[in-house]
């Protein structure tokens, strides 16, 4: 079980990170001069890019084209038959407004209550409202489009008094509602599998520095997932507020080169299974 618990993306300019290149959703420094083909990439070239770098990946450690063939064959047996309990949302530019409300909710003092959390908030009208919320983030899609998208996807609900308030601290890709943002989820593969393609790359780009990939798993007794869960839950919030603040703070910069690279990091929970007890 792979959970993501937030990616944050951010256009820096390179001369401040030449080595980090992986990509996640936008956030522009400038809408005019730095247009981005990432928020706007189709599944259908996602997905090409997710089978060229698992292709690539599996060949250059020394799986066999013909025994990759076969199993995803028997794959696609298996699991070829399409659910239809979840609506599929394509977002494109939409993820990177998403993802920048939600994360400013939680740390703008404006948007907070009384006891530090974010609050509800009026969908426009009051000096502090959604609207401002959007506008505090240069959102580039209108407010109740945000909203409607937001409202769809269970990250954020309608009170009673028409006032909206958070579900859950950050952007989620609608693990817990009715619908999926299937770009963002394919979005989030690319993401991964490109910094495995560059660690593992066999060619004139094995030259360059690998870029940071760390795992860790370890046997533990069955009633202390819940604990480790949330662990991971807390801490790896943690650790992605940490960077994304940084991203934040250098997003702006101009480069001198010109040149600008999307860059961010993730973060997953790691599930991989029951065992036999240990002798």
């Amino acid at each position: 079980m792979f959970e993501y618990l937030v990616v944050s993306c951010k256009h820096i300019a390179s001369g401040i990170a030449p080595t980090c290149q992986t990509a996640g959703d936008v956030a522009i420094v400038n809408a005019e001069s730095c247009a981005s083909t990432w928020s706007d990439a189709s599944p259908e070239q996602l997905l090409g890019e997710i089978f060229g770098s698992l292709v690539r990946i599996l060949i250059n450690n020394g799986l066999d084209p013909e025994d990759m063939s076969r199993a995803f064959d028997q794959s696609l047996e298996l699991h070829g038959t399409p659910h239809e309990a979840q609506k599929r949302l394509q977002l494109g530019a939409m993820q990177r407004d998403c993802m920048e409300v939600m994360c400013r909710w939680r740390r703008d003092s404006r948007f907070l209550d009384s006891q530090g959390l974010p609050g509800s908030l009026s969908v426009e009208g009051d000096e502090v409202s959604f609207l401002t919320l959007c506008e505090a983030v240069s959102a580039r899609s209108g407010h109740q489009d945000v909203l409607a998208t937001l409202l769809e996807l269970g990250a954020v609900d309608a009170t009673a008094d028409g006032r909206v308030r958070p579900l859950t601290p950050t952007f989620l890709l609608g693990g817990g509602s009715t619908s999926i943002a299937i770009d963002g989820v394919l979005k989030q593969i690319v993401a991964f599998l490109r910094v495995i393609d560059h660690n593992t790359r066999r060619d004139s780009a094995a030259s360059l520095r690998p870029r940071f990939e760390r795992m860790c798993t370890v046997p533990v007794a069955s009633e202390l997932l819940p604990v480790f869960e949330r662990t991971v839950r807390e801490r790896g919030q943690e650790f992605i507020d940490g960077l994304d603040e940084w991203l934040e703070r250098h997003r702006q910069s101009a480069s001198v080169s010109g040149s600008y690279s999307e860059v961010g990091v993730g973060a997953y929970f790691v599930d991989l299974g029951s065992i036999r007890p240990r002798n």
